[in-house]
């Protein structure tokens, strides 16, 4: 796919000019934390996100779910530093105030989600002395507080947990839960289950919870209706290189990275468009994973940082296929259905036979699927009512 011509010798690194005489872990750390590229789906995204969290009230949950290596945890901590700007006058003003709270769901070690665990760094993120001592105190210590202490319950289970999240959370006056890598709370057990305590949580505080993760957060909307109405999905996409925008904004990031990488002499990679595409699927995120893998093996085996180097440190076609096989999958889920297909199941309570239907994917063109019609059959429409029919 040809794309406008890219002069990378016309673009001036961007990494500070006394960092080529700095340590090797000096360069990498700079790649790897500081370098950032706010391309353009990154950009959508993010704009997007902001809207659907800020135009919905408390008690809601916003989803974002996109590829693998997308740059989901740097949106998430974007949003972070985003809404933190916001309120930024009023929490100078209230110290105890914390309008964003920025959490991390780890996989679970076992058959089911560990709740504790969570519940125990998050309140570790809030700044929480003792997480791991909290008690659950019977409710007539807060009418009676000459009764002893000894009658408090056993603590440090995820009820008692939970409740002080809770606490935490109201006392701070907190607006937004930001829950990075969220699909790993849906790895084990039932969806359903796992979700009614995000719910809960979210009515129980007020605050308006961010759940960040892969495609696999979709399953979310697909297990009740009630879940559908309290959910907002927005999708950070990656760059698809069947589309020729996005596929010259690859381009973009592609050769803004390059400007990051602390090293002389690099080759040139417009040249090279299409290798770095096949090998990162268009995810900014597994791109940039595999530059700093390059940069480290460069810089700490003496090697030149070059094409057979960039072959060397890439993923497998095998594995690119593994990871494609998933975004796939991902983006067929975010395919709405058409008109058509609504209003049939509405007037006959069932779907719409497969050889009939035409589908759009959201924000696309409509596409049109083959029809079974017969020449000269009506598509299905509906006929104004009333008045003089002949001139319509």
């Amino acid at each position: 796919m040809k794309t406008r011509p890219i002069k990378e010798t016309d673009i001036k690194p961007r990494y500070p000019a006394l960092l080529l005489q700095g340590t090797s872990e000096e360069k990498i750390l700079y790649f790897k934390d500081e370098a950032q590229v706010n391309h353009c789906t990154l950009k959508s995204a993010m704009d997007l996100a902001r809207t659907c969290i800020g135009s919905i009230g408390g008690s809601q949950i916003a989803i974002i779910a996109g590829p693998t290596g997308v740059g989901k945890t740097t949106m998430a901590r974007g949003l972070s530093r985003y809404f933190k700007g916001k309120y930024a006058k009023k929490m100078a003003a209230e110290p105890d105030f914390v309008p964003v709270m920025y959490g991390n769901a780890v996989p679970p070690a076992g058959r089911n989600f560990d709740w504790k665990d969570f519940y125990i760094r998050l309140l570790m993120h809030a700044g929480e002395i003792l997480c791991e001592k909290k008690i659950q105190v019977p409710l007539q210590l807060d009418l009676y507080p000459e009764l002893r202490l000894e009658t408090a319950l056993d603590g440090n289970s995820p009820a008692t947990l939970r409740r002080a999240v809770e606490k935490c959370l109201k006392h701070r006056r907190t607006k937004i839960l930001i829950i990075d890598e969220a699909h790993h709370m849906l790895m084990a057990g039932s969806l359903e289950i796992q979700f009614e305590n995000i719910k809960a949580l979210a009515m129980e505080t007020g605050c308006i919870i961010v759940l960040i993760g892969t495609y696999r957060l979709l399953d979310i909307r697909d297990q009740s209706a009630q879940l559908v109405r309290r959910s907002n999905i927005v999708h950070f996409p990656r760059y698809d290189n069947r589309h020729i925008k996005p596929y010259s904004a690859f381009l973009s990031a592609l050769v803004e990275l390059r400007s990051h990488i602390p090293i002389q002499n690099l080759p040139e990679f417009a040249p090279h468009l299409e290798f770095f595409y096949r090998k990162s699927g268009g995810c900014i995120g597994i791109l940039k994973d595999w530059l700093t893998k390059c940069l480290m093996v460069s810089l700490t085996e003496a090697k030149p940082f070059d094409l057979d180097l960039l072959e060397k440190c890439a993923l497998s076609n095998r594995e690119m296929i593994t990871i494609m096989d998933e975004i796939f999958a991902g983006e067929e889920k975010l395919t709405d259905v058409s008109d058509e297909e609504i209003d049939y199941y509405q007037q006959h309570g069932s779907r719409l036979p497969s050889d009939a239907i035409s589908s759009k994917k959201v924000g696309d063109t409509p596409v049109k699927a083959s029809s079974s019609r017969r020449v000269g059959q009506r598509l299905p429409k509906r006929d104004s009512t009333g008045g003089n029919h002949a001139g319509t």
